[in-house]
């Protein structure tokens, strides 16, 4: 091997044992001295490479700038250059080579050039690499409809895709540099800098939130955004932030909430929300909150208004009414559409009943009125308003007070005032002695579970039952949960009564036989604070393992209101389940306050129509909407949609038609003992088409002797078509007679009408 003349042997021992590939090149640019390192770079040995050129010039439509760097060093102008540049191999490989070279001067002239080659190719692809998916990422994020940006840690835009134009109406100059929490609208304008910073500080991966941004023209636009914590990334460094335009489907989830929860005409709540806040009412009660009353306040005559001078005048007429009431309340009061004719008006923070009697007083002056035409008579109308104090064991029965009330006030002449004379102080005593009896009932497994059956409209086969606790109590009977679960709640009961039915369900749906279709699965209620529990998702798990019930026949039912008391507690656990097969339920769809957005993380896949929306079919032309809404919006998300309270032939067929697959309800059974499950299977099936009413079969105890007025006036107001909740709160009334002194609700009302039967 040639080594650099008037070189010592120490320094040709270092040159050849180095690890460094170095070389030697004469000006013409062959090789005269190269070590083994060197050499190897090219797979060929330092006597195979001796003499050669170290840089063979390139194919010709190459640019081979690197040689005249070289020619730079001969000349002397420069002294040292690096640049890179591709080596061939002996097998035909290429590889990168970083070359450092500098002249070597003997009498002030360049006699030969030190080269220095460091092996670059796995750098270099890696380069490469990131150069392809960089332009692959720009090449997407230029064509894609949602808009693409990257913050950095100060949530300083940094980058904006070209859609941000269409969407926005912004060239990315001009957000570039912008802090992006400045776009939200003020009142967002916090909460997205704060959840966005939360996520770097917590090392979060992705957050997702609703939020309205400014456009260049000074509109809001509703975005969803999603952000991706990509700050680790060598690559990117910063938050990428996702923008999708959610304007027209925030409309029509906001069309629908005021279907589900807003009268059309007054824009006042509906029966729904009414309904929801008495409950809230009651709880807070329970729970040692304010009392509570509620006025129901009925139109007088309004049919005959309709009559005389029109729908539009009679409409024009609730309205009118509809402003006096809100111009009479307190902001904490809910004034509502109850139902055609008539308002509800529920007072509460601590009204006290001389309070909600002098408001009645007010109320019935104020509709004393005329409704003035413009060069058309004037018309008068006025109302029979009934007041009903609180505490009430449950929503519907305050209601059937009040309207006990309004019917007495009506008794006594149009525009008249009734106050219903409560027990109240009874009431209370009697709730905390069932409240007493409550914990030593659970101990004393005086709980039992009844199930429902759910039906394949399509087929009449029973798919499903809903499992239904109820308290056997020694002196007062077989007791609604309604009676006693607000107080199981209060007294941090819920949990273990829940982890009971749950277990009692499982181990009854595994003895029910397969049907036609399929097993038979069973649906459990879960409350919020069993939900919310830490080891909820453990106690399905052992329920399922302990009866070896199939996950997939087990459905937990979660309201609306429980998902949004914790939704990413929700999400984590009833994701977990979803994953071993369980599957879930929105329970009480469009009666509580969640947005499709929270919904939208969740795994579910079911969603039950309330009864609200149910009762009033096929005459109530809202009520058919707002189920042919959801039924539709369920259909877009691919799960089932199954109506509750279903009593008649017609509500059955209506959602039939509507495309809804399954239902439950009085029309085909109540809640009957697990004994009874059986035979309801084996009676199938019940198919919507051939069951007539006067054959329903209700699998329910024998009721004790009702007086014969009671039953001759249940009977006449069922043949004229009144449903059972009608019929139920008409009975109740304190002219009616009755032999036992019961309150009558829909259930014992269906058995009233139609006693079981055995074949």
């Amino acid at each position: 091997m040639s080594v650099p003349p008037h070189s010592d042997d120490r320094f040709r021992e270092l040159f050849e044992q180095s690890g460094i590939a170095q070389a030697l090149i004469a000006r013409d640019g062959t090789i005269t001295a190269i070590n083994a390192a060197a050499a190897a770079l090219f797979g060929r040995s330092p006597r195979e490479v001796h003499g050669k050129p170290l840089l063979p010039r390139l194919p010709e439509e190459e640019a081979d700038a690197d040689l005249d760097l070289l020619d730079q060093l001969r000349s002397g102008r420069r002294d040292r250059v690096q640049f890179e540049r591709p080596l061939l191999r002996q097998d035909g490989t290429w590889i990168d080579a970083l070359v450092s070279a500098a002249g070597v001067r003997s009498a002030d002239e360049v006699r030969e050039i030190s080269i220095c080659l460091q092996d670059i190719t796995a750098m270099k692809n890696a380069q490469r690499a990131a150069e392809r998916a960089e332009a692959r990422w720009r090449s997407l994020s230029q064509n894609a409809s949602d808009v693409a940006l990257i913050v950095d840690e100060g949530l300083v835009i940094d980058y904006a895709s070209p859609a941000l134009t269409a969407l926005l109406g912004y060239a990315e100059k001009d957000l570039t540099g912008r802090h992006l929490p400045s776009l939200a609208h003020p009142e967002d304008e916090l909460r997205v800098g704060a959840v966005m910073r939360r996520l770097i500080a917590d090392g979060g991966s992705d957050l997702l939130l609703e939020v309205r941004l400014k456009s260049a023209s000074g509109e809001w636009c509703r975005v969803e955004q999603r952000v991706l914590n990509l700050l680790d990334d060598p690559f990117v460094r910063g938050l990428v932030v996702n923008l999708r335009d959610v304007t027209e489907r925030h409309e029509l989830q906001t069309t629908l909430m005021r279907a589900t929860l807003e009268d059309p005409l007054t824009r006042l709540p509906n029966r729904a929300l009414l309904m929801d806040r008495i409950e809230h009412a009651i709880e807070t009660e329970l729970a040692g909150g304010g009392e509570y009353s509620l006025m129901l306040v009925n139109v007088d005559r309004l049919a005959a208004i309709n009559d005389a001078f029109g729908h539009t005048t009679g409409d024009d007429v609730l309205c009118a009414a509809a402003d006096a009431l809100c111009a009479l309340v307190r902001p904490s009061d809910t004034v509502a559409r109850y139902a055609g004719d008539e308002f509800a008006i529920l007072l509460t923070s601590a009204s006290d009943s001389r309070q909600a009697s002098a408001l009645a007083e007010r109320v019935s002056a104020a509709l004393n009125t005329e409704l003035v035409r413009a060069g058309e008579p004037n018309v008068h109308f006025s109302a029979s308003v009934g007041l009903a104090h609180g505490p009430a064991e449950t929503a519907e029965a305050l209601v059937s007070a009040a309207a006990a009330a309004t019917a007495r006030a009506k008794e006594l002449g149009r525009g008249r005032l009734h106050v219903l004379e409560d027990t109240a102080r009874d009431r209370v005593t009697e709730k905390r002695n069932l409240a007493a009896e409550l914990a030593a009932a659970v101990a004393a497994d005086e709980l039992t579970v009844h199930y429902q059956p759910i039906v394949d409209l399509r087929t009449g086969d029973i798919a499903s039952f809903e499992a239904l606790v109820r308290w056997n109590h020694p002196q007062r009977g077989l007791l609604h949960p309604t009676t006693f679960l607000p107080m199981a709640e209060a007294l941090d009961l819920q949990v273990r009564i829940d982890e009971w039915v749950l277990n009692e369900a499982c181990r009854t749906a595994k003895t029910w036989a397969r049907g036609e279709q399929g097993p038979i699965s069973v649906s459990v209620n879960v409350a919020p604070a069993h939900l919310t529990a830490p080891d909820f998702a453990d106690g399905v798990v052992r329920a399922l393992k302990a009866s070896q019930l199939d996950p997939a026949l087990l459905t937990l039912e979660v309201t609306e209101t429980a998902v949004v008391a914790d939704v990413a507690r929700a999400q984590e656990v009833l994701r977990t389940l979803s994953e071993l097969g369980v599957r879930v339920s929105i329970d009480d769809f469009g009666t509580g306050y969640s947005s499709m957005l929270q919904l939208r993380q969740l795994p579910f896949h079911k969603l039950k129509i309330d009864r609200e929306f149910v009762l009033e079919l096929p005459t109530s032309t809202d009520d058919t909407a707002i189920c042919a809404s959801v039924i539709s919006l369920a259909d877009k998300l691919n799960v089932d949609v199954i109506a509750e309270g279903i009593e008649q032939q017609q509500q059955a067929a209506v959602l039939l038609s509507l495309g809804c697959r399954y239902g439950q309800g009085f029309l085909w059974s109540g809640a009957v003992p697990a004994a009874e499950t059986t035979q309801l299977i084996e009676d199938r099936p019940w198919a919507v088409s051939v069951t007539p009413p006067a054959t329903r079969r209700y699998r329910a105890r024998q009721l004790p002797p009702a007086d014969p007025a009671v039953v001759e006036r249940a009977r006449a107001m069922h043949e004229a078509g009144a449903s059972l909740h009608t019929i139920a709160a008409s009975l109740n009334r304190s002219d009616v007679p009755s032999t036992s002194g019961r309150r009558w609700h829909p259930s014992t009302v269906a058995r009233l009408l139609f006693p079981p039967t055995r074949p």
